[in-house]
């Protein structure tokens, strides 16, 4: 009878092991996403807006870079502290090199948080 726990223990001590190994490397895939990539930004002109000198005007040639996020536009708008963001004319945003991409006139959305809403 001790012959068959030995093996029943061993597989359980192999699974629960698995599993933490499985949750770990969740957790370290959750950090290195969240980890804070730096802003390149680039256009033919800039402002920063008087009543909020956090938000700059980007006109002409826009190009943001964040991470693997690569947004290019006529005209962005850009919260430096929130990383909010709309743009305007011929919109694309592309994502990583297997990601994908997406373009539309408008978009709007947070570079940090990744999201994207589509139109004006």
């Amino acid at each position: 009878m001790s012959q068959l726990k030995w093996p029943s223990i061993l597989l359980l001590t192999c699974c629960a092991f698995l599993v933490a190994a499985e949750n770990s490397l969740q957790a370290l895939k959750r950090m290195a996403s969240q980890e804070e990539s730096e802003l390149s930004v680039s256009a033919d002109s800039f402002e920063s807006l008087a009543d909020n000198p956090n938000v700059l005007v980007l006109k002409g040639n826009v190009r943001l870079e964040y991470g693997p996020l690569t947004l290019t536009a006529a005209e962005t708008s850009l919260n430096r502290e929130t990383l909010d963001f709309a743009a305007n004319g011929n919109v694309k945003v592309t994502m990583g090199k297997e990601e994908g991409s997406w373009s539309a006139p408008a978009m709007r959305g947070n570079l940090n948080a990744r999201m994207l809403q589509f139109g004006p």
